[in-house]
């Protein structure tokens, strides 16, 4: 390729956005952050065709087959062993002098693509594979490299295919119940939650509907959800203490009102729009709560007021407002409702990022615009004799972060704000009176229950957490909890776990006990005991008003709910086998991530808030055995496939989306 053609193709933005007929795919991608990796850009002009500089074969690296997501021989991304050496200044066979590097501390963010394409001529040009890369956190150039501490990759499935997008998924588990031998109706509840679950509030909606006009349907869920809908349709009041909240925040000048919820929030006037769309969402988890606990036999109570959220930087809860101080944020369960949501950056990941990132905008790069890769958003890649490869290095390598750094803070919020909603929602779950303080255990295991934890693409409503599930198996398998189920129950449900943890924080493995088996107990009460955590809300009804709940109250109200017709040895390993037994969509891939952040640097932090925040999530468990046989096994293979490793002018990965460059 020429320089006029070059310069064609890379002259000007427009003619960039215009050179491929883009392909819409329903796949993710992994960006993987080494945090300690140095950035250096490729050097030199490209006039013609030709090999990259330095003799990297084309294609090292990359997506498509072969491609297992990290560099071959085990090597981690940068082209160097975690903890070891390069050469120094005499090279490699010399005696010249080495210099210690320091050991990877990676970060990864999964996000959705909706289009990709491969720029065929360039990457013949440059040696290793460019792609422009649209995903739902941003667009941006992916072209990996030694000296690139950004490494893309696809999202592989457990089979080593590529990850599908939750639309694609649900045809593939449609297909899958037909061969069950299922009934009609079976089918289609079944295909309903899988779709709730997912983020798919309409297609649940359409689906009971359609089994509501069965007149062959039995299903008593059908019949639950027709009564709680029509308590949905007319909006709630106002919720009352709008105006005082709005007065204990007066930076927070914009209100926006959805159909259940009002968001108090510092956001400027001109992100109005981004306000809006989160009450929309807002919105939508809520009526999905509804159904989600309607299709397991539990029907809410209508809501009182509309719920609030107060959401900005300076929102801080009061001390003593914060029941899981490392969430983001606290919801107050007494009287009216509301939640708190700090929006400030307190990752030090995050931080670490955009500190990056600040160092370009600072050059005069509009990382806002680049993150839809508008024109003038990044310096022309055209030199006079050609391509400049040093400029076109730096397009890629702060695109992509800037994405990661947008994905980091999208989920982090949605994580938090997804939590909050959830424990608001608690009392209607019950219909809990006012003053009762709920057990932690309670609290935590609703809030946790209808959260997307941070680092999942895909929408994860009432399903299994990517931290906890893992996290509770591997404890019961290795007898982390107790020697007994029945000890783990007790523990659980009295709160004892919670109240250990605040009192040793010291102990890194209390906090992720305690919060492993809060979730996974009301998991398995809601969905295998929905009868008896009605008896239990019940009981709750009936103690003491504003004050925590003794240890001896907490298993009187369970003893005459759970055990009421059951023994309690039989409850407690049904409890533990259902747990064990329960799949995770992507377990694979998240245990690989979990291995690989905790195997490089993060257990070596200073940083005593990432800490603590790693430790309250269950994710310092260095020894266990289901991390070290991840890490024993290989990382590499597993769980991603990287972006750029097959030859120029065409790409694989199970024959979806074939690129439309020319």
């Amino acid at each position: 390729m020429g320089a006029r053609m070059m310069r064609r193709t890379w002259g000007a933005l427009a003619l960039i956005t215009m050179l491929a007929g883009m392909t819409a795919r329903a796949d993710y991608i992994i960006i993987q952050v080494n945090l300690n990796g140095e950035y250096k850009p490729l050097g030199g002009n490209m006039a013609a065709a030709g090999g990259l500089p330095g003799g990297m074969p084309a294609g090292e690296g990359g997506i498509g087959e072969g491609g297992s997501g990290m560099p071959p021989g085990g090597m981690m991304p940068g082209g160097m062993r975690p903890g070891g050496m390069k050469p120094g200044a005499g090279g490699e066979g010399s005696a010249g002098s080495v210099v210690t590097v320091a050991p990877p501390e990676y970060v990864f963010v999964v996000v959705e693509i909706t289009k990709i394409d491969l720029y065929k001529e360039v990457t013949a040009a440059v040696g290793t594979s460019v792609y422009r890369v649209v995903t739902t956190a941003g667009s941006g150039f992916a072209m990996n490299y030694d000296s690139n501490p950004v490494f893309t990759a696809f999202l592989k499935d457990e089979n080593g295919a590529t990850m599908q997008a939750v639309d694609k998924r649900l045809g593939r588990f449609l297909t899958t119940l037909g061969t069950r031998g299922k009934s009609k109706q079976e089918e289609s509840l079944e295909s309903s939650m899988w779709a709730l679950q997912h983020g798919m509030l309409k297609r649940f909606e359409e689906g009971m509907t359609d089994l509501r006009k069965d007149a062959k349907n039995k299903a008593p869920a059908v019949a639950i959800w027709a009564n709680v809908s029509k308590s949905l349709e007319a909006s709630p009041p106002a919720n009352p203490v709008v105006e005082s909240m709005r007065q204990r925040f007066p930076e927070s000048r914009q209100q926006i009102d959805g159909k259940y919820c009002t968001i108090i929030s510092d956001k400027p006037a001109q992100t109005i729009e981004d306000v809006r769309k989160l009450a929309s969402q807002i919105d939508d988890q809520v009526r999905s709560t509804y159904a989600w606990f309607a299709y397991h036999g539990i029907p809410m109570k209508p809501l009182k007021q509309k719920l609030l959220i107060v959401m900005g930087e300076r929102a801080v809860p009061r001390p003593g407002e914060e029941r899981f101080p490392d969430i983001g944020g606290a919801t107050n369960l007494n009287g009216a409702t509301y939640s708190i949501q700090q929006t400030m950056v307190n990752d030090p990941h995050l931080r670490n990022i955009q500190q990056r990132l600040k160092q370009y905008s600072l050059k005069g790069w509009n990382l806002s615009k680049l993150i839809k890769l508008e024109a003038k958003s990044y310096p022309d890649i055209m030199s006079p004799t050609g391509l400049d490869l040093p400029k076109l290095s730096d397009v890629a390598y702060v695109s992509m972060l800037n994405v990661a750094s947008e994905a980091m803070r999208a989920e982090t919020e949605r994580s938090t704000r997804t939590f909050l909603i959830g424990n608001q929602m608690l009392p209607l779950v019950g219909d809990l009176p006012d003053g009762v303080i709920p057990p932690a255990w309670l609290e935590f295991g609703m809030g946790a229950a209808f959260q997307t934890p941070t680092a999942t693409p895909w929408t994860t409503l009432g399903m299994g957490h990517s931290v906890y599930l893992p996290l509770y198996k591997e404890m019961s398998r290795t007898k982390k909890l107790e020697a007994s189920p029945v000890d783990a129950l007790r523990n659980t449900v009295r709160d004892t776990y919670f109240r250990q943890a605040a009192n040793i924080p010291a102990d890194k493995t209390l906090a992720g006990k305690a919060r492993a088996t809060a979730w996974a107990f009301f998991y398995y009460a809601a969905r295998k005991q929905p009868v008896a955590l009605q008896a239990y809300f019940k009981e709750l009804a009936q103690c003491p008003r504003d004050i925590e709940l003794s240890e001896e109250v907490l298993w009187g109200c369970f003893e005459r709910s759970f055990l009421k017709d059951r023994k309690l040895p039989d409850l407690a390993r049904e409890w533990d086998t259902y747990m064990r037994q329960e799949p995770l969509e992507g377990e694979r891939m998240f245990t690989q991530i979990r291995a690989a952040q905790e195997e490089y640097g993060f257990e070596r932090a200073t940083d005593a808030r990432r800490n603590a925040l790693m430790s309250a999530n269950g994710l310092l468990f260095s020894n266990s055995a289901i991390i070290q046989e991840a890490i024993k096994t290989g990382m590499s293979g597993a769980g991603v496939g990287g972006l750029g490793g097959m030859p120029p002018g065409g790409m694989s990965g199970g024959g979806e989306g074939e690129e439309g460059s020319r």
